[in-house]
């Protein structure tokens, strides 16, 4: 009887040893999974630096990580949004577009004429929405690599150069690096960045924030359109929206949207 007892006894304690361990696995996991940050960011407005700290904070706090701090050199390689025009304007141009995109590149010459026709009045938000073609990663890294080397104007000045040939990186081969080096070698002069420098920065994309930042936008893009009723499945670039609402990207129709928020606004 006694025997039995002691089997019964060491039964019960296996399954809450079992249970107990179960229990820290998975609250160590739920601490240890991917940040979700952006879902504590509002897409409909410029982020910034102190932005995404926060968010990333609530995030860490909504996880069970309340003891969560970001040091100097974390928020160092935090990358904000990359605007032009009035920051305090009450209409709100949100762009999602990818460099090895045909129609964005076809496009880009309208943009920036709408963006120079409007700045002084309006908000533009440029934020990346890879496709995922074989050099979306490569030219993405090189504008925020520009940013992170040579601030705001350098990241505008490499849009330019990505955009302002609307064959090379669209094509479906990878760009070698004897041609990157070659199409931002009159980048690298005009900015005083190192050319060698820029290549370890995009080689680097992982480790300095261009890849979180990559990531952060194509979150932003999802929750953009979902706010705008778009299905996610039918998401392509290059997307427009104005002041929330998606504009079909032809210059007549983003300009119409653009003055007709204008006339609300005021």
């Amino acid at each position: 009887m006694i025997s039995i007892m002691n089997k019964r006894l060491w039964i019960v304690l296996a399954v809450l040893v079992v249970g107990t361990m179960g229990s820290l696995i998975w609250w160590k996991s739920s601490k240890e999974t991917v940040s979700e940050y952006w879902k504590y960011l509002d897409q409909s407005k410029l982020i910034t630096v102190d932005d995404v700290v926060a968010a990333k904070i609530k995030d860490a706090s909504e996880r069970g990580i309340n003891d969560f701090k970001l040091s100097d050199d974390d928020k160092k390689i935090i990358i904000p949004d990359h605007y032009i025009g009035k920051k305090d304007s009450r209409v709100i141009v949100l762009q999602y577009e990818d460099f090895a995109c045909s129609h964005c590149a076809e496009k880009a010459s309208t943009f920036n004429k709408i963006m120079d026709d409007y700045q002084d009045r309006v908000l533009f938000i440029y934020r990346h929405f890879s496709l995922n073609f074989p050099n979306s990663t490569t030219s993405i890294s090189a504008s925020e690599a520009a940013y992170l080397l040579g601030g705001e104007a350098a990241f505008w000045k490499m849009h330019k150069i990505l955009f302002q040939d609307d064959s090379t990186w669209t094509t479906r081969r990878v760009v070698s690096r004897d041609e990157q080096r070659e199409l931002f070698s009159d980048f690298a002069t005009a900015t005083e960045i190192n050319l060698d420098k820029l290549f370890e920065t995009m080689r680097d994309y992982k480790g300095n924030g261009i890849s979180d930042k990559i990531e952060r936008d194509r979150q932003l893009g999802h929750a953009t359109a979902e706010a705008a009723g778009i299905d996610r499945d039918k998401l392509g670039t290059p997307m427009w929206f104005v002041n929330g609402q998606k504009v079909d990207v032809t210059n007549e129709d983003i300009r119409k949207a653009i003055d007709e928020a204008l006339k609300s606004a005021d």
